[in-house]
């Protein structure tokens, strides 16, 4: 899929909370980037040495749906109306499968409920985290915004953790813009860590020496939620994209610091 739009405009630096996050953001118009499920990550920033004493924990493997539904064809026509196959989308392993095709003007997107996408050049198949029920969907531009079509999302049993992050101890506190730099690795766990190092590097207080993959969302997505924390108390949400050539992982939401859920 294509990346997700992060548009910070100037800024200034602060401390929330012991962690260091940067103030003043800014977003695009009413038909443009917002911020998707994280399909694609930001640039990782080089990371510092990791720490010693770092205990970081993924989710067990779980089998996903084995039936690959159908994916969801949706075509933004140059005039910004949006046609679709069906009125109805069953999910795959990781979410809404949608075939995506467009000839709206360069640069339009594909708004699905959470977030949006630049439509791409060519039909390509996206795997989105909509939630099941109604998921709208709308053509867009900088300029204007298309009509919105209304597709319901189904699951199949299994297809989706149980889980919220307030049961798995992490409600959320707050949704800065962070200043610590994603950390980057050849697998989710090496890229957590090195996030864990890049905020360590700014941490005056007690450092953050634990990390677990949270079982939330859609078993088998390639975009996965992690909590970090002390060894004591969970402080941060973030977000870990796998890709084909690596992983990268960079904060998302702070929690209310809370004691950390044995989730097993």
């Amino acid at each position: 899929m294509t990346g997700m739009a992060r548009g910070l405009v100037g800024g200034l630096w602060g401390v929330v909370g012991g962690l260091l996050v940067l103030t003043g953001c800014a977003g695009a118009g009413p038909g443009g980037p917002r911020p998707s499920s994280g399909d694609t990550a930001p640039s990782a920033s080089p990371s510092p040495a990791v720490a010693v004493g770092v205990t970081v924990v993924p989710l067990a493997p779980v089998p996903s749906p084995t039936a690959e539904p159908i994916p969801l064809k949706v075509h933004c026509g140059a005039d910004l109306k949006l046609s679709v196959s069906s009125d109805e989308v069953t999910v795959a392993s990781g979410g809404v499968p949608l075939l995506v095709s467009s000839d709206a003007p360069a640069g339009a997107y594909l708004n699905y409920g959470i977030g949006g996408d630049e439509v791409p050049a060519e039909p390509t198949t996206w795997t989105v985290g909509v939630a099941p029920g109604e998921m709208p969907l709308s053509c867009s531009t900088l300029e204007e915004v298309g009509p919105e079509v209304v597709v319901t999302v189904v699951a199949p049993e299994g297809a989706m953790y149980p889980q919220t992050l307030d049961e798995l101890g992490c409600p959320i506190g707050g949704i800065p813009s962070w200043a610590v730099p994603s950390g980057e690795g050849a697998t989710p766990d090496e890229a957590v860590t090195a996030l864990l190092a890049n905020f360590n590097a700014h941490r005056d207080d007690e450092a953050f020496t634990r990390a677990e993959q949270a079982a939330v969302g859609y078993v088998g997505s390639l975009t996965q939620t992690w909590i970090l924390g002390t060894a004591d108390e969970t402080r941060v949400q973030a977000i870990v994209n796998v890709g084909p050539n690596g992983s990268v992982a960079w904060p998302d939401k702070m929690c209310v610091p809370s004691p950390w859920v044995d989730a097993s």
